[in-house]
């Protein structure tokens, strides 16, 4: 219990450590707005590189000394952008996708079954790589996020035309509304969305369209959150969203989530991202997605045994902060699921 204690005051910890970092490049971004115009470069900065840059401070490896005392080798996922192309609703759209590949060192313990390999490897990259993701090659085509096997895309409506820019892990749609840019940064098992409303002439409302949901998957709109969740309750959601006014000001009062019960003519549901009023622009916006139903965070220094009835228990290991784990969950090959976990 005290570990788990331990690792939720850690990751709550962690969350606050992130959205300082952005914070601070709004705030740089607004102090430099403000500057008279002899003063700044030549060459300004628009919010869209601000926003790359603290997309690149969020998802940085951590290097802390508990990070450090890990005694298993093991290399940091490496997400790549590739140009792709996605058949949603009997079309073909072109753009990019991810992929997250695994670094070389981790390698499971010699001398363990392939089944046990198995176990041992999916309680490792569980919650870092079960999440693949879609961009359109311009705004006003599907977006296409997948995980836990629940696939969704999201059309969003009333936006511009634009082209994609991608660098690196990010992809950009400046102008994408109205005074408002669209950045969106891709690290494992994420994809988080900046929208930057750079006046009050931006739109206060964002309509989305389901254009396609794996079948048999519920949508749920739960503690802020957008959820889409198949029969075990595992699937994708997008996280309750938050905003950053110019003032600094973080507020989760100030926008969410709505859904639409009502079909369109085409029997699709629609999704709507609100913004209060009176707010301090510019304001910056940050709607992410993610899976939903996994069981805990990856293990490391874990075991793995396979049982007569072709479950395979994986025992203690160590978090990403050297907490101990001394609790069993069981692994399911034949469902790639979890159960657990028992003391």
């Amino acid at each position: 219990m005290k570990n788990k204690q331990k690792s939720s005051l850690h990751a709550s910890a962690l969350q606050i450590t992130l959205r300082v970092i952005l914070i601070s490049f709004f705030a740089a971004l607004l102090t430099f707005a403000a500057m008279p115009a002899g003063n700044q470069s030549k060459q300004k900065p628009t919010r869209a590189d601000i926003a790359l840059q603290s997309a690149q401070h969020r998802t940085a490896p951590s290097k802390s000394p508990a990070a450090a005392k890990l005694k298993t080798p093991r290399t940091l996922e490496r997400v790549e952008i590739s140009a792709s192309r996605q058949h949603v609703h009997g079309r073909e759209i072109a753009g990019f996708s991810t992929h997250q590949s695994q670094g070389e060192n981790l390698t499971p313990p010699a001398g363990l079954k392939p089944v046990e390999q198995e176990a041992w490897l999916a309680m490792a990259r569980r919650g870092a790589t079960d999440l693949e993701s879609f961009y359109p090659a311009r705004y006003g085509e599907s977006f296409v996020v997948e995980g836990k096997g629940v696939r969704v895309a999201v059309r969003p409506l009333g936006g511009t035309n634009v082209m994609a820019q991608v660098d690196n892990s990010q992809v950009t749609y400046r102008n994408a509304y109205s005074e408002t840019d669209s950045i969106h940064a891709v690290s494992a098992g994420r994809s988080e969305e900046f929208l930057f409303l750079q006046s009050e002439c931006a739109p206060r409302e964002f309509a989305y369209e389901l254009s396609e949901v794996s079948a048999d998957t519920r949508i749920a709109l739960v503690k802020g959150e957008v959820r889409f969740t198949n029969k075990l309750g595992q699937g994708v959601k997008i996280e309750a969203p938050w905003l950053v006014e110019a003032n600094g000001a973080l507020r989760s009062d100030a926008v969410h989530w709505e859904v639409d019960r009502a079909r369109s003519a085409a029997g699709q549901q629609r999704l709507r991202l609100v913004v209060a009023e009176g707010l301090r622009y510019p304001v910056m916006i940050d709607p992410s997605w993610t899976t939903t139903g996994s069981l805990g965070s990856p293990h490391y220094a874990h075991t793995a045994t396979l049982l007569p009835n072709g479950k395979v228990p994986v025992v203690g290991g160590r978090d990403g902060d050297s907490n101990s784990f001394s609790s069993a969950e069981f692994y399911d090959p034949a469902s790639g699921t979890w159960a657990g976990p028992v003391a």
